[in-house]
C-alpha cells in the first residue's frame, strides 16, 4: 500500500468513527426527547402514585440519555483533536496498527466497526491494550492478556 493509500484509509477510518459517534449522538438525543415527551404526556388524572412514578421514571430515562449524549459529544471532541495527517512509524494517536490477525485504529474506544467487510478495532491509546501498543513499531511484538500481537505494519 502506498503512502497516499495509507493516508486515504486513515481518513476513511476517521470518517467511520465520526459517523458512528454522530449516530450515537442522534440516538441519545432522540431517546432523551422521547423520554421527556412521555413524562410530559402522562395524564395528571391518573391515580396520584402512578402519575408520580411515571414522571420519575421518565425523568430517570431522560437523565440517562442526557449522560449518554454528553459522553458521545465528549468522545467526538476527543476524536476530532487527533491528527491523522502524518503516516506514523511508531504507535500513537491516529496510527493504524496491522497485526497478523487484526487491524487497529488508535483513536477512541468505540470497539469493532466494519470497513470494506473487514473488522477494524477502534481503541484508545489510554486503554490497557492501547498502552501495551504505545511506542512500539512494526516488526515488534507485544503480549496482552496472554495473547501475542505481532505488529506487521504501523502507519
Amino acid at each position: 500500500m502506498t503512502k497516499t493509500e495509507k493516508q486515504k484509509e486513515k481518513n476513511e477510518f476517521m470518517k467511520l468513527a465520526i459517523d458512528h459517534i454522530m449516530q450515537r449522538i442522534g440516538t441519545a438525543r432522540h431517546a432523551m426527547e422521547n423520554a421527556q415527551a412521555a413524562a410530559n404526556e402522562e395524564d395528571k388524572s391518573s391515580v396520584g402514585d402512578k402519575y408520580e412514578t411515571s414522571r420519575a421514571m421518565g425523568q430517570i430515562d431522560s437523565e440517562m440519555n442526557a449522560r449518554q449524549l454528553e459522553e458521545a459529544r465528549r468522545e467526538l471532541a476527543l476524536l476530532q483533536q487527533i491528527d491523522i495527517k502524518p503516516v506514523a512509524d511508531s504507535i500513537s494517536d491516529g496510527a493504524v496498527i496491522v497485526t497478523e490477525n487484526q487491524t487497529f485504529f488508535i483513536s477512541t474506544g468505540i470497539g469493532i466497526l466494519q470497513y470494506k467487510k473487514k473488522p477494524v478495532v477502534f481503541i484508545s491509546l489510554s486503554s490497557p491494550l492501547g498502552k501495551a501498543f504505545a511506542n512500539h513499531c512494526a516488526g515488534e511484538s507485544i503480549t496482552f492478556n496472554a495473547k501475542e500481537y505481532r505488529i506487521k505494519e504501523v502507519y
